[in-house]
């Protein structure tokens, strides 16, 4: 195995186990393992062993599960399908284990919640900022026309180029970017990068739309501060993923183009690690500097209420701390209860529609190649 294949394996399970380890102190200091805690119980002495608990955990089987891997590939001479398959099995056994450690801790916060905060004579609120919606949180969908045009040129250049293609088109790729599949040459096969990259700007545009519309969630004992941050949170994601969405439709056009002109593996290879490397190392560092939701940035702003016995409890629509049902709430997309990102409202049926087209158009691409 080279070493630029061995390096991309083990670029699968590292930034993931980074992402799962640092969770905890990711997410709102409101919430801790998917359960709704006052914001000055955050530093609670058994809370803050909760979490030093799950860091040590999830990074000893991290930790073992990459040198297991590193030790596997030096030692013996493994072909590709087997190093892939070994290097997926792992991201696997880290995500599962990863949601079990995390069940039994949210069962441990269930339990230390009931018996310490009394919701009875705490003041609920919800804050609804009216001004939130009048904020442009995120960049226009227009600035995806770089990656449109990059689309556009791709097919301009596989129909002048058609007669130069090989008469064998790969149709499927590992991930160090070497083809595993083909079909025939004809027009419908030369076009099925440049479908794949319509497919995913559309997805792209979709998820813009997710952050600019999902459901604001603020802090009720500084709400104007929580709006700020919020909007710089969405505002910096939006931009990272129009720059995300470039490199990986630019990426694919590159591939499209060596189908032609072809261009040594190590180049290739260099090219594809590093773009991957850019979008990993841009999420952890948006992710560790923005928290969930903006609540690690630091603002200065005019003092605002600083008492503690305010908190929004909605921890009944939460199924496991994870899975949101509200049919009460007409919002289509929230916050994710537990790490950095959004999730969708489970209880409303026009979820289950755009799942199922994003899931059908999915399959129809799949069905393309045989």
């Amino acid at each position: 195995m080279t070493f630029y294949l061995a390096f991309f394996q083990l670029l699968l399970i590292l930034p993931l186990a980074i992402i799962l380890i640092a969770t905890p102190y990711w997410t709102r200091k409101t919430e801790s393992f998917g359960v709704t805690i006052p914001e000055h119980m955050y530093d609670d002495p058994f809370i803050k062993h909760v979490r030093k608990r799950y860091v040590l955990h999830m990074s000893s089987v991290s930790i073992l599960l990459i040198l297991v891997l590193t030790v596997l590939f030096m030692t013996f001479t493994l072909n590709e399908e087997i190093a892939v398959t070994l290097s997926i099995t792992s991201v696997c056994i880290l995500i599962i284990v990863g949601f079990l450690y995390y069940l039994f801790f949210h069962k441990q916060m269930k339990r230390f919640k009931k018996e310490h905060v009394d919701t009875t004579e705490k003041k609920q609120v919800v804050v609804v900022q009216t001004t939130f919606a009048s904020e442009k949180k995120t960049h226009s969908n227009a600035w995806f026309i770089i990656p449109f045009v990059l689309i556009v040129l791709t097919i301009i250049f596989t129909y002048l180029n058609y007669s130069l293609f090989p008469n064998q088109i790969p149709t499927n790729f590992n991930l160090s970017g070497k083809a595993t599949s083909w079909m025939d040459k004809s027009q419908a096969t030369v076009l099925f990068i440049p479908l794949m990259q319509l497919y995913l700007l559309v997805i792209f545009m979709f998820v813009n739309i997710v952050i600019r519309t999902a459901k604001q969630q603020t802090n009720p004992n500084t709400p104007k501060e929580s709006l700020q941050k919020n909007v710089i949170f969405r505002r910096r994601w939006s931009g990272f993923l129009m720059i995300f969405a470039t490199l990986l439709i630019a990426m694919f056009s590159f591939l499209q183009y060596t189908l032609v002109h072809p261009v040594s593996m190590s180049i290739q290879s260099s090219i594809y690690i590093g773009v991957t490397v850019f979008i990993l190392v841009g999420c952890i560092y948006l992710s560790y500097t923005m928290g969930q939701g903006g609540s690690r940035i630091h603002i200065d702003t005019e003092s605002e209420n600083d008492q503690t016995d305010f908190y929004g409890d909605d921890d009944k629509y939460w199924k496991l701390g994870m899975f949101y049902v509200n049919k009460n709430d007409p919002s289509l997309f929230i916050e994710k209860r537990f790490g950095v990102g959004w999730s969708v409202n489970l209880a409303r049926p026009l979820i289950w529609i755009l799942l199922g087209l994003i899931l059908g158009f999915s399959i129809v691409l799949i069905l393309f190649v045989p």
